[in-house]
């Protein structure tokens, strides 16, 4: 009996000692279960700033590629338009300094609807180009949507141009420090650019309700497919917002705010000598 309680003896340290390594090895892999986890944590938070630092990158080049594009193509509109503008006048008022309001506005108003037919058909053609998003592209297809880009802005440019021919044939109020602009004149100015305002809106809105009419319309000729295109484009971007923003400004700050706030600052006006 003692023999066998030496034994016994014997073997509870060694019986310990299995259990102590047991017990290690259990916490140790739970450490290393809870360090796996936590670098695959880390893993994963890396590959979201990654993604996050991808994704502002991306709309960062996209930004700047908008606005590139955007002032690209109001440049070239207005280089364009001048252009046009400068060759035609010189055409019919010879090297007068400056052209009849008349003639100005028989160039832009003719400049507008040659714009209308045939930039509204090289519309239809570049219908093709891709210029969403920012991406690695050759010169070709990037001049291609430049000049689709520039095609409605353009067509913008010249309405504006023609609204603001219309606005010429009234003298806007001047004041300067020896002059107060009549309030007959400031009146008429008002009432004019009123008017320019509500006929630059009511043809943008008679041009809404026509994009809408033929994109409703079941076109069964050939040229259905062209006329509404182009009435989705139109519809979607609005050329024609440049001129009416351009005719409601010249009324409610030139004719309105900024005409009598001179007015009331002038030094011919009685409240300036109380």
């Amino acid at each position: 009996y003692q023999r066998r309680v030496r034994g016994a003896t014997c073997f509870v340290p060694l019986l310990c000692l299995a259990l102590a390594w047991a017990r290690l090895q259990k916490e140790r892999g739970m450490e290393q279960e809870v360090l796996h986890t936590r670098v695959l944590a880390l893993e994963q938070e890396l590959q979201k700033q990654r993604e996050l630092k991808y994704n502002v990158d991306y709309e960062l080049h996209d930004i700047r590629k908008q606005f590139m594009t955007q002032a690209f193509t109001v440049l070239g509109a207005y280089l364009v338009s001048q252009f046009a503008y400068q060759i035609s006048v010189t055409a019919l008022d010879g090297d007068n300094s400056k052209p009849a309001n008349i003639s100005v506005f028989a160039v832009r108003l003719t400049w507008y609807i040659l714009v209308l037919i045939f930039l509204t058909a090289a519309k239809w053609g570049t219908r093709h180009a891709d210029g969403i998003g920012s991406a690695r592209r050759g010169f070709r297809a990037n001049f291609v949507i430049l000049f689709d880009a520039t095609i409605l802005m353009v067509d913008a440019w010249a309405f504006k141009d023609v609204v603001a021919s219309i606005l010429a044939f009234v003298d806007a109020p001047h004041d300067s420090a020896t002059y107060t602009t009549p309030t007959s004149q400031r009146i008429t100015y008002m009432l004019f650019s009123f008017g320019v305002s509500i006929g630059s809106w009511v043809y943008g809105v008679l041009s809404c309700i026509l994009c809408i009419v033929i994109l409703r319309k079941d076109w069964r000729c050939g040229c259905g497919g062209y006329l509404t295109f182009i009435a989705a484009t139109f519809f979607e971007e609005m050329p024609w917002s440049l001129g009416i923003g351009l005719a409601w400004n010249e009324f409610q700050y030139k004719a309105t705010v900024k005409s009598f706030r001179s007015l009331s600052t002038s030094p011919y006006h009685p409240r300036a000598h109380p």
